[in-house]
């Protein structure tokens, strides 16, 4: 099974599984195909390259309204304050004529954006935006293409640490950023047994990590090529979902938290004229595999 990931402390547990034999120890062979960068995993993924593909819950979403069906199998991370906007200016309002460094357009990291200048008063059309990959918003604000950006560990502690200012994080926007495994409708039918090896086998390294933190933290940083210190302080910015969280979440008729996440990402889309429909939970997460755990 070929995974496509990118560097995320939040996915970072998958290369747990792998160094520390969960994969193997369950029956499952697993390659990781790794990226720096998010957009090329998930172009690996839309092109056919890889089985799956670790990413932002609102991407699959959109994606799927664009004849490209997936399926949510496992939440990875809920992020916190790993998803910052960072700038040279001081405050959110300042923005205003400004360009601002996302992903891309439509992504979650635009959407991340949009509800950061909404919350201040602005709209879509008081900004500039840029294309502007997370590893590389540093080098544009320093070359002045933007004066802010989305970005996340290790780039967010390097724009602090040349002084640039963090105006905004996920966790003013509670779920907006939601970290999932997904896979193709096919895998999912072709690939049941697999994909509950994978499911279990990341959910025993997150496990791992909790009574191992620096032989983890260390097999982490080292397979996504960066500073312990990076991986360390990442996995602090983020709500790591274990199975017992993706269990709750998964069977929304006892909890609407992920259900309430895809219905405003859904209506989000809609409203500016992105979708022309509004995909439901069925139609993005298939809860069976990590059900069947539980039972």
């Amino acid at each position: 099974m070929k995974i496509a990931i990118n560097e995320w402390p939040g996915y970072a547990h998958a290369f747990l599984a792998y160094e520390k034999g969960f994969f193997e120890k369950n029956g499952v062979d697993v390659e990781l195909v790794f990226d720096r960068d998010y957009s090329v995993s998930q172009q690996r993924y839309v092109d056919g390259e890889v089985d799956g593909v670790f990413e932002v819950l609102s991407d699959t979403m959109f994606r799927n309204t664009q004849g490209l069906p997936s399926k949510v199998v496992y939440l990875m991370d809920y992020s916190e304050t790993g998803d910052v906007i960072v700038g040279s200016i001081n405050s959110i309002e300042e923005l205003k004529g400004q360009t601002i460094g996302v992903e891309g357009i439509n992504t979650f990291s635009h959407i991340f954006a949009l509800k950061t200048i909404e919350s201040h008063g602005m709209t879509e059309g008081d900004v500039f935006f840029e294309m502007v990959l997370a590893a590389d918003v540093v080098q544009k604000l320093d070359d002045g293409t933007i004066q802010a950006g989305h970005t996340w560990e290790p780039t967010k502690s390097i724009a602090i640490e040349k002084g640039y200012n963090v105006l905004s994080n996920a966790g003013d926007f509670p779920y907006l950023i939601t970290d999932v495994l997904i896979f193709t409708p096919s895998i999912i039918d072709k690939r049941p047994d697999d994909i509950i090896k994978i499911i279990q086998s990341i959910d025993e390294a997150q496990e791992y990590q909790k009574t191992n933190l620096d032989e983890s933290v260390r097999i982490m940083a080292e397979s996504e090529n960066v500073y312990r210190d990076y991986m360390l302080s990442g996995l602090d910015t983020v709500f790591i979902s274990n199975l017992d969280e993706n269990i709750k979440v998964m069977d929304f008729a006892n909890d609407l938290t992920l259900k309430n996440s895809i219905d405003s990402i859904s209506q989000f889309y809609l409203e500016r004229g992105q979708i022309s429909y509004k995909p439901t939970f069925d139609d993005i997460v298939e809860p069976k595999f990590v059900l069947q755990l539980r039972d």
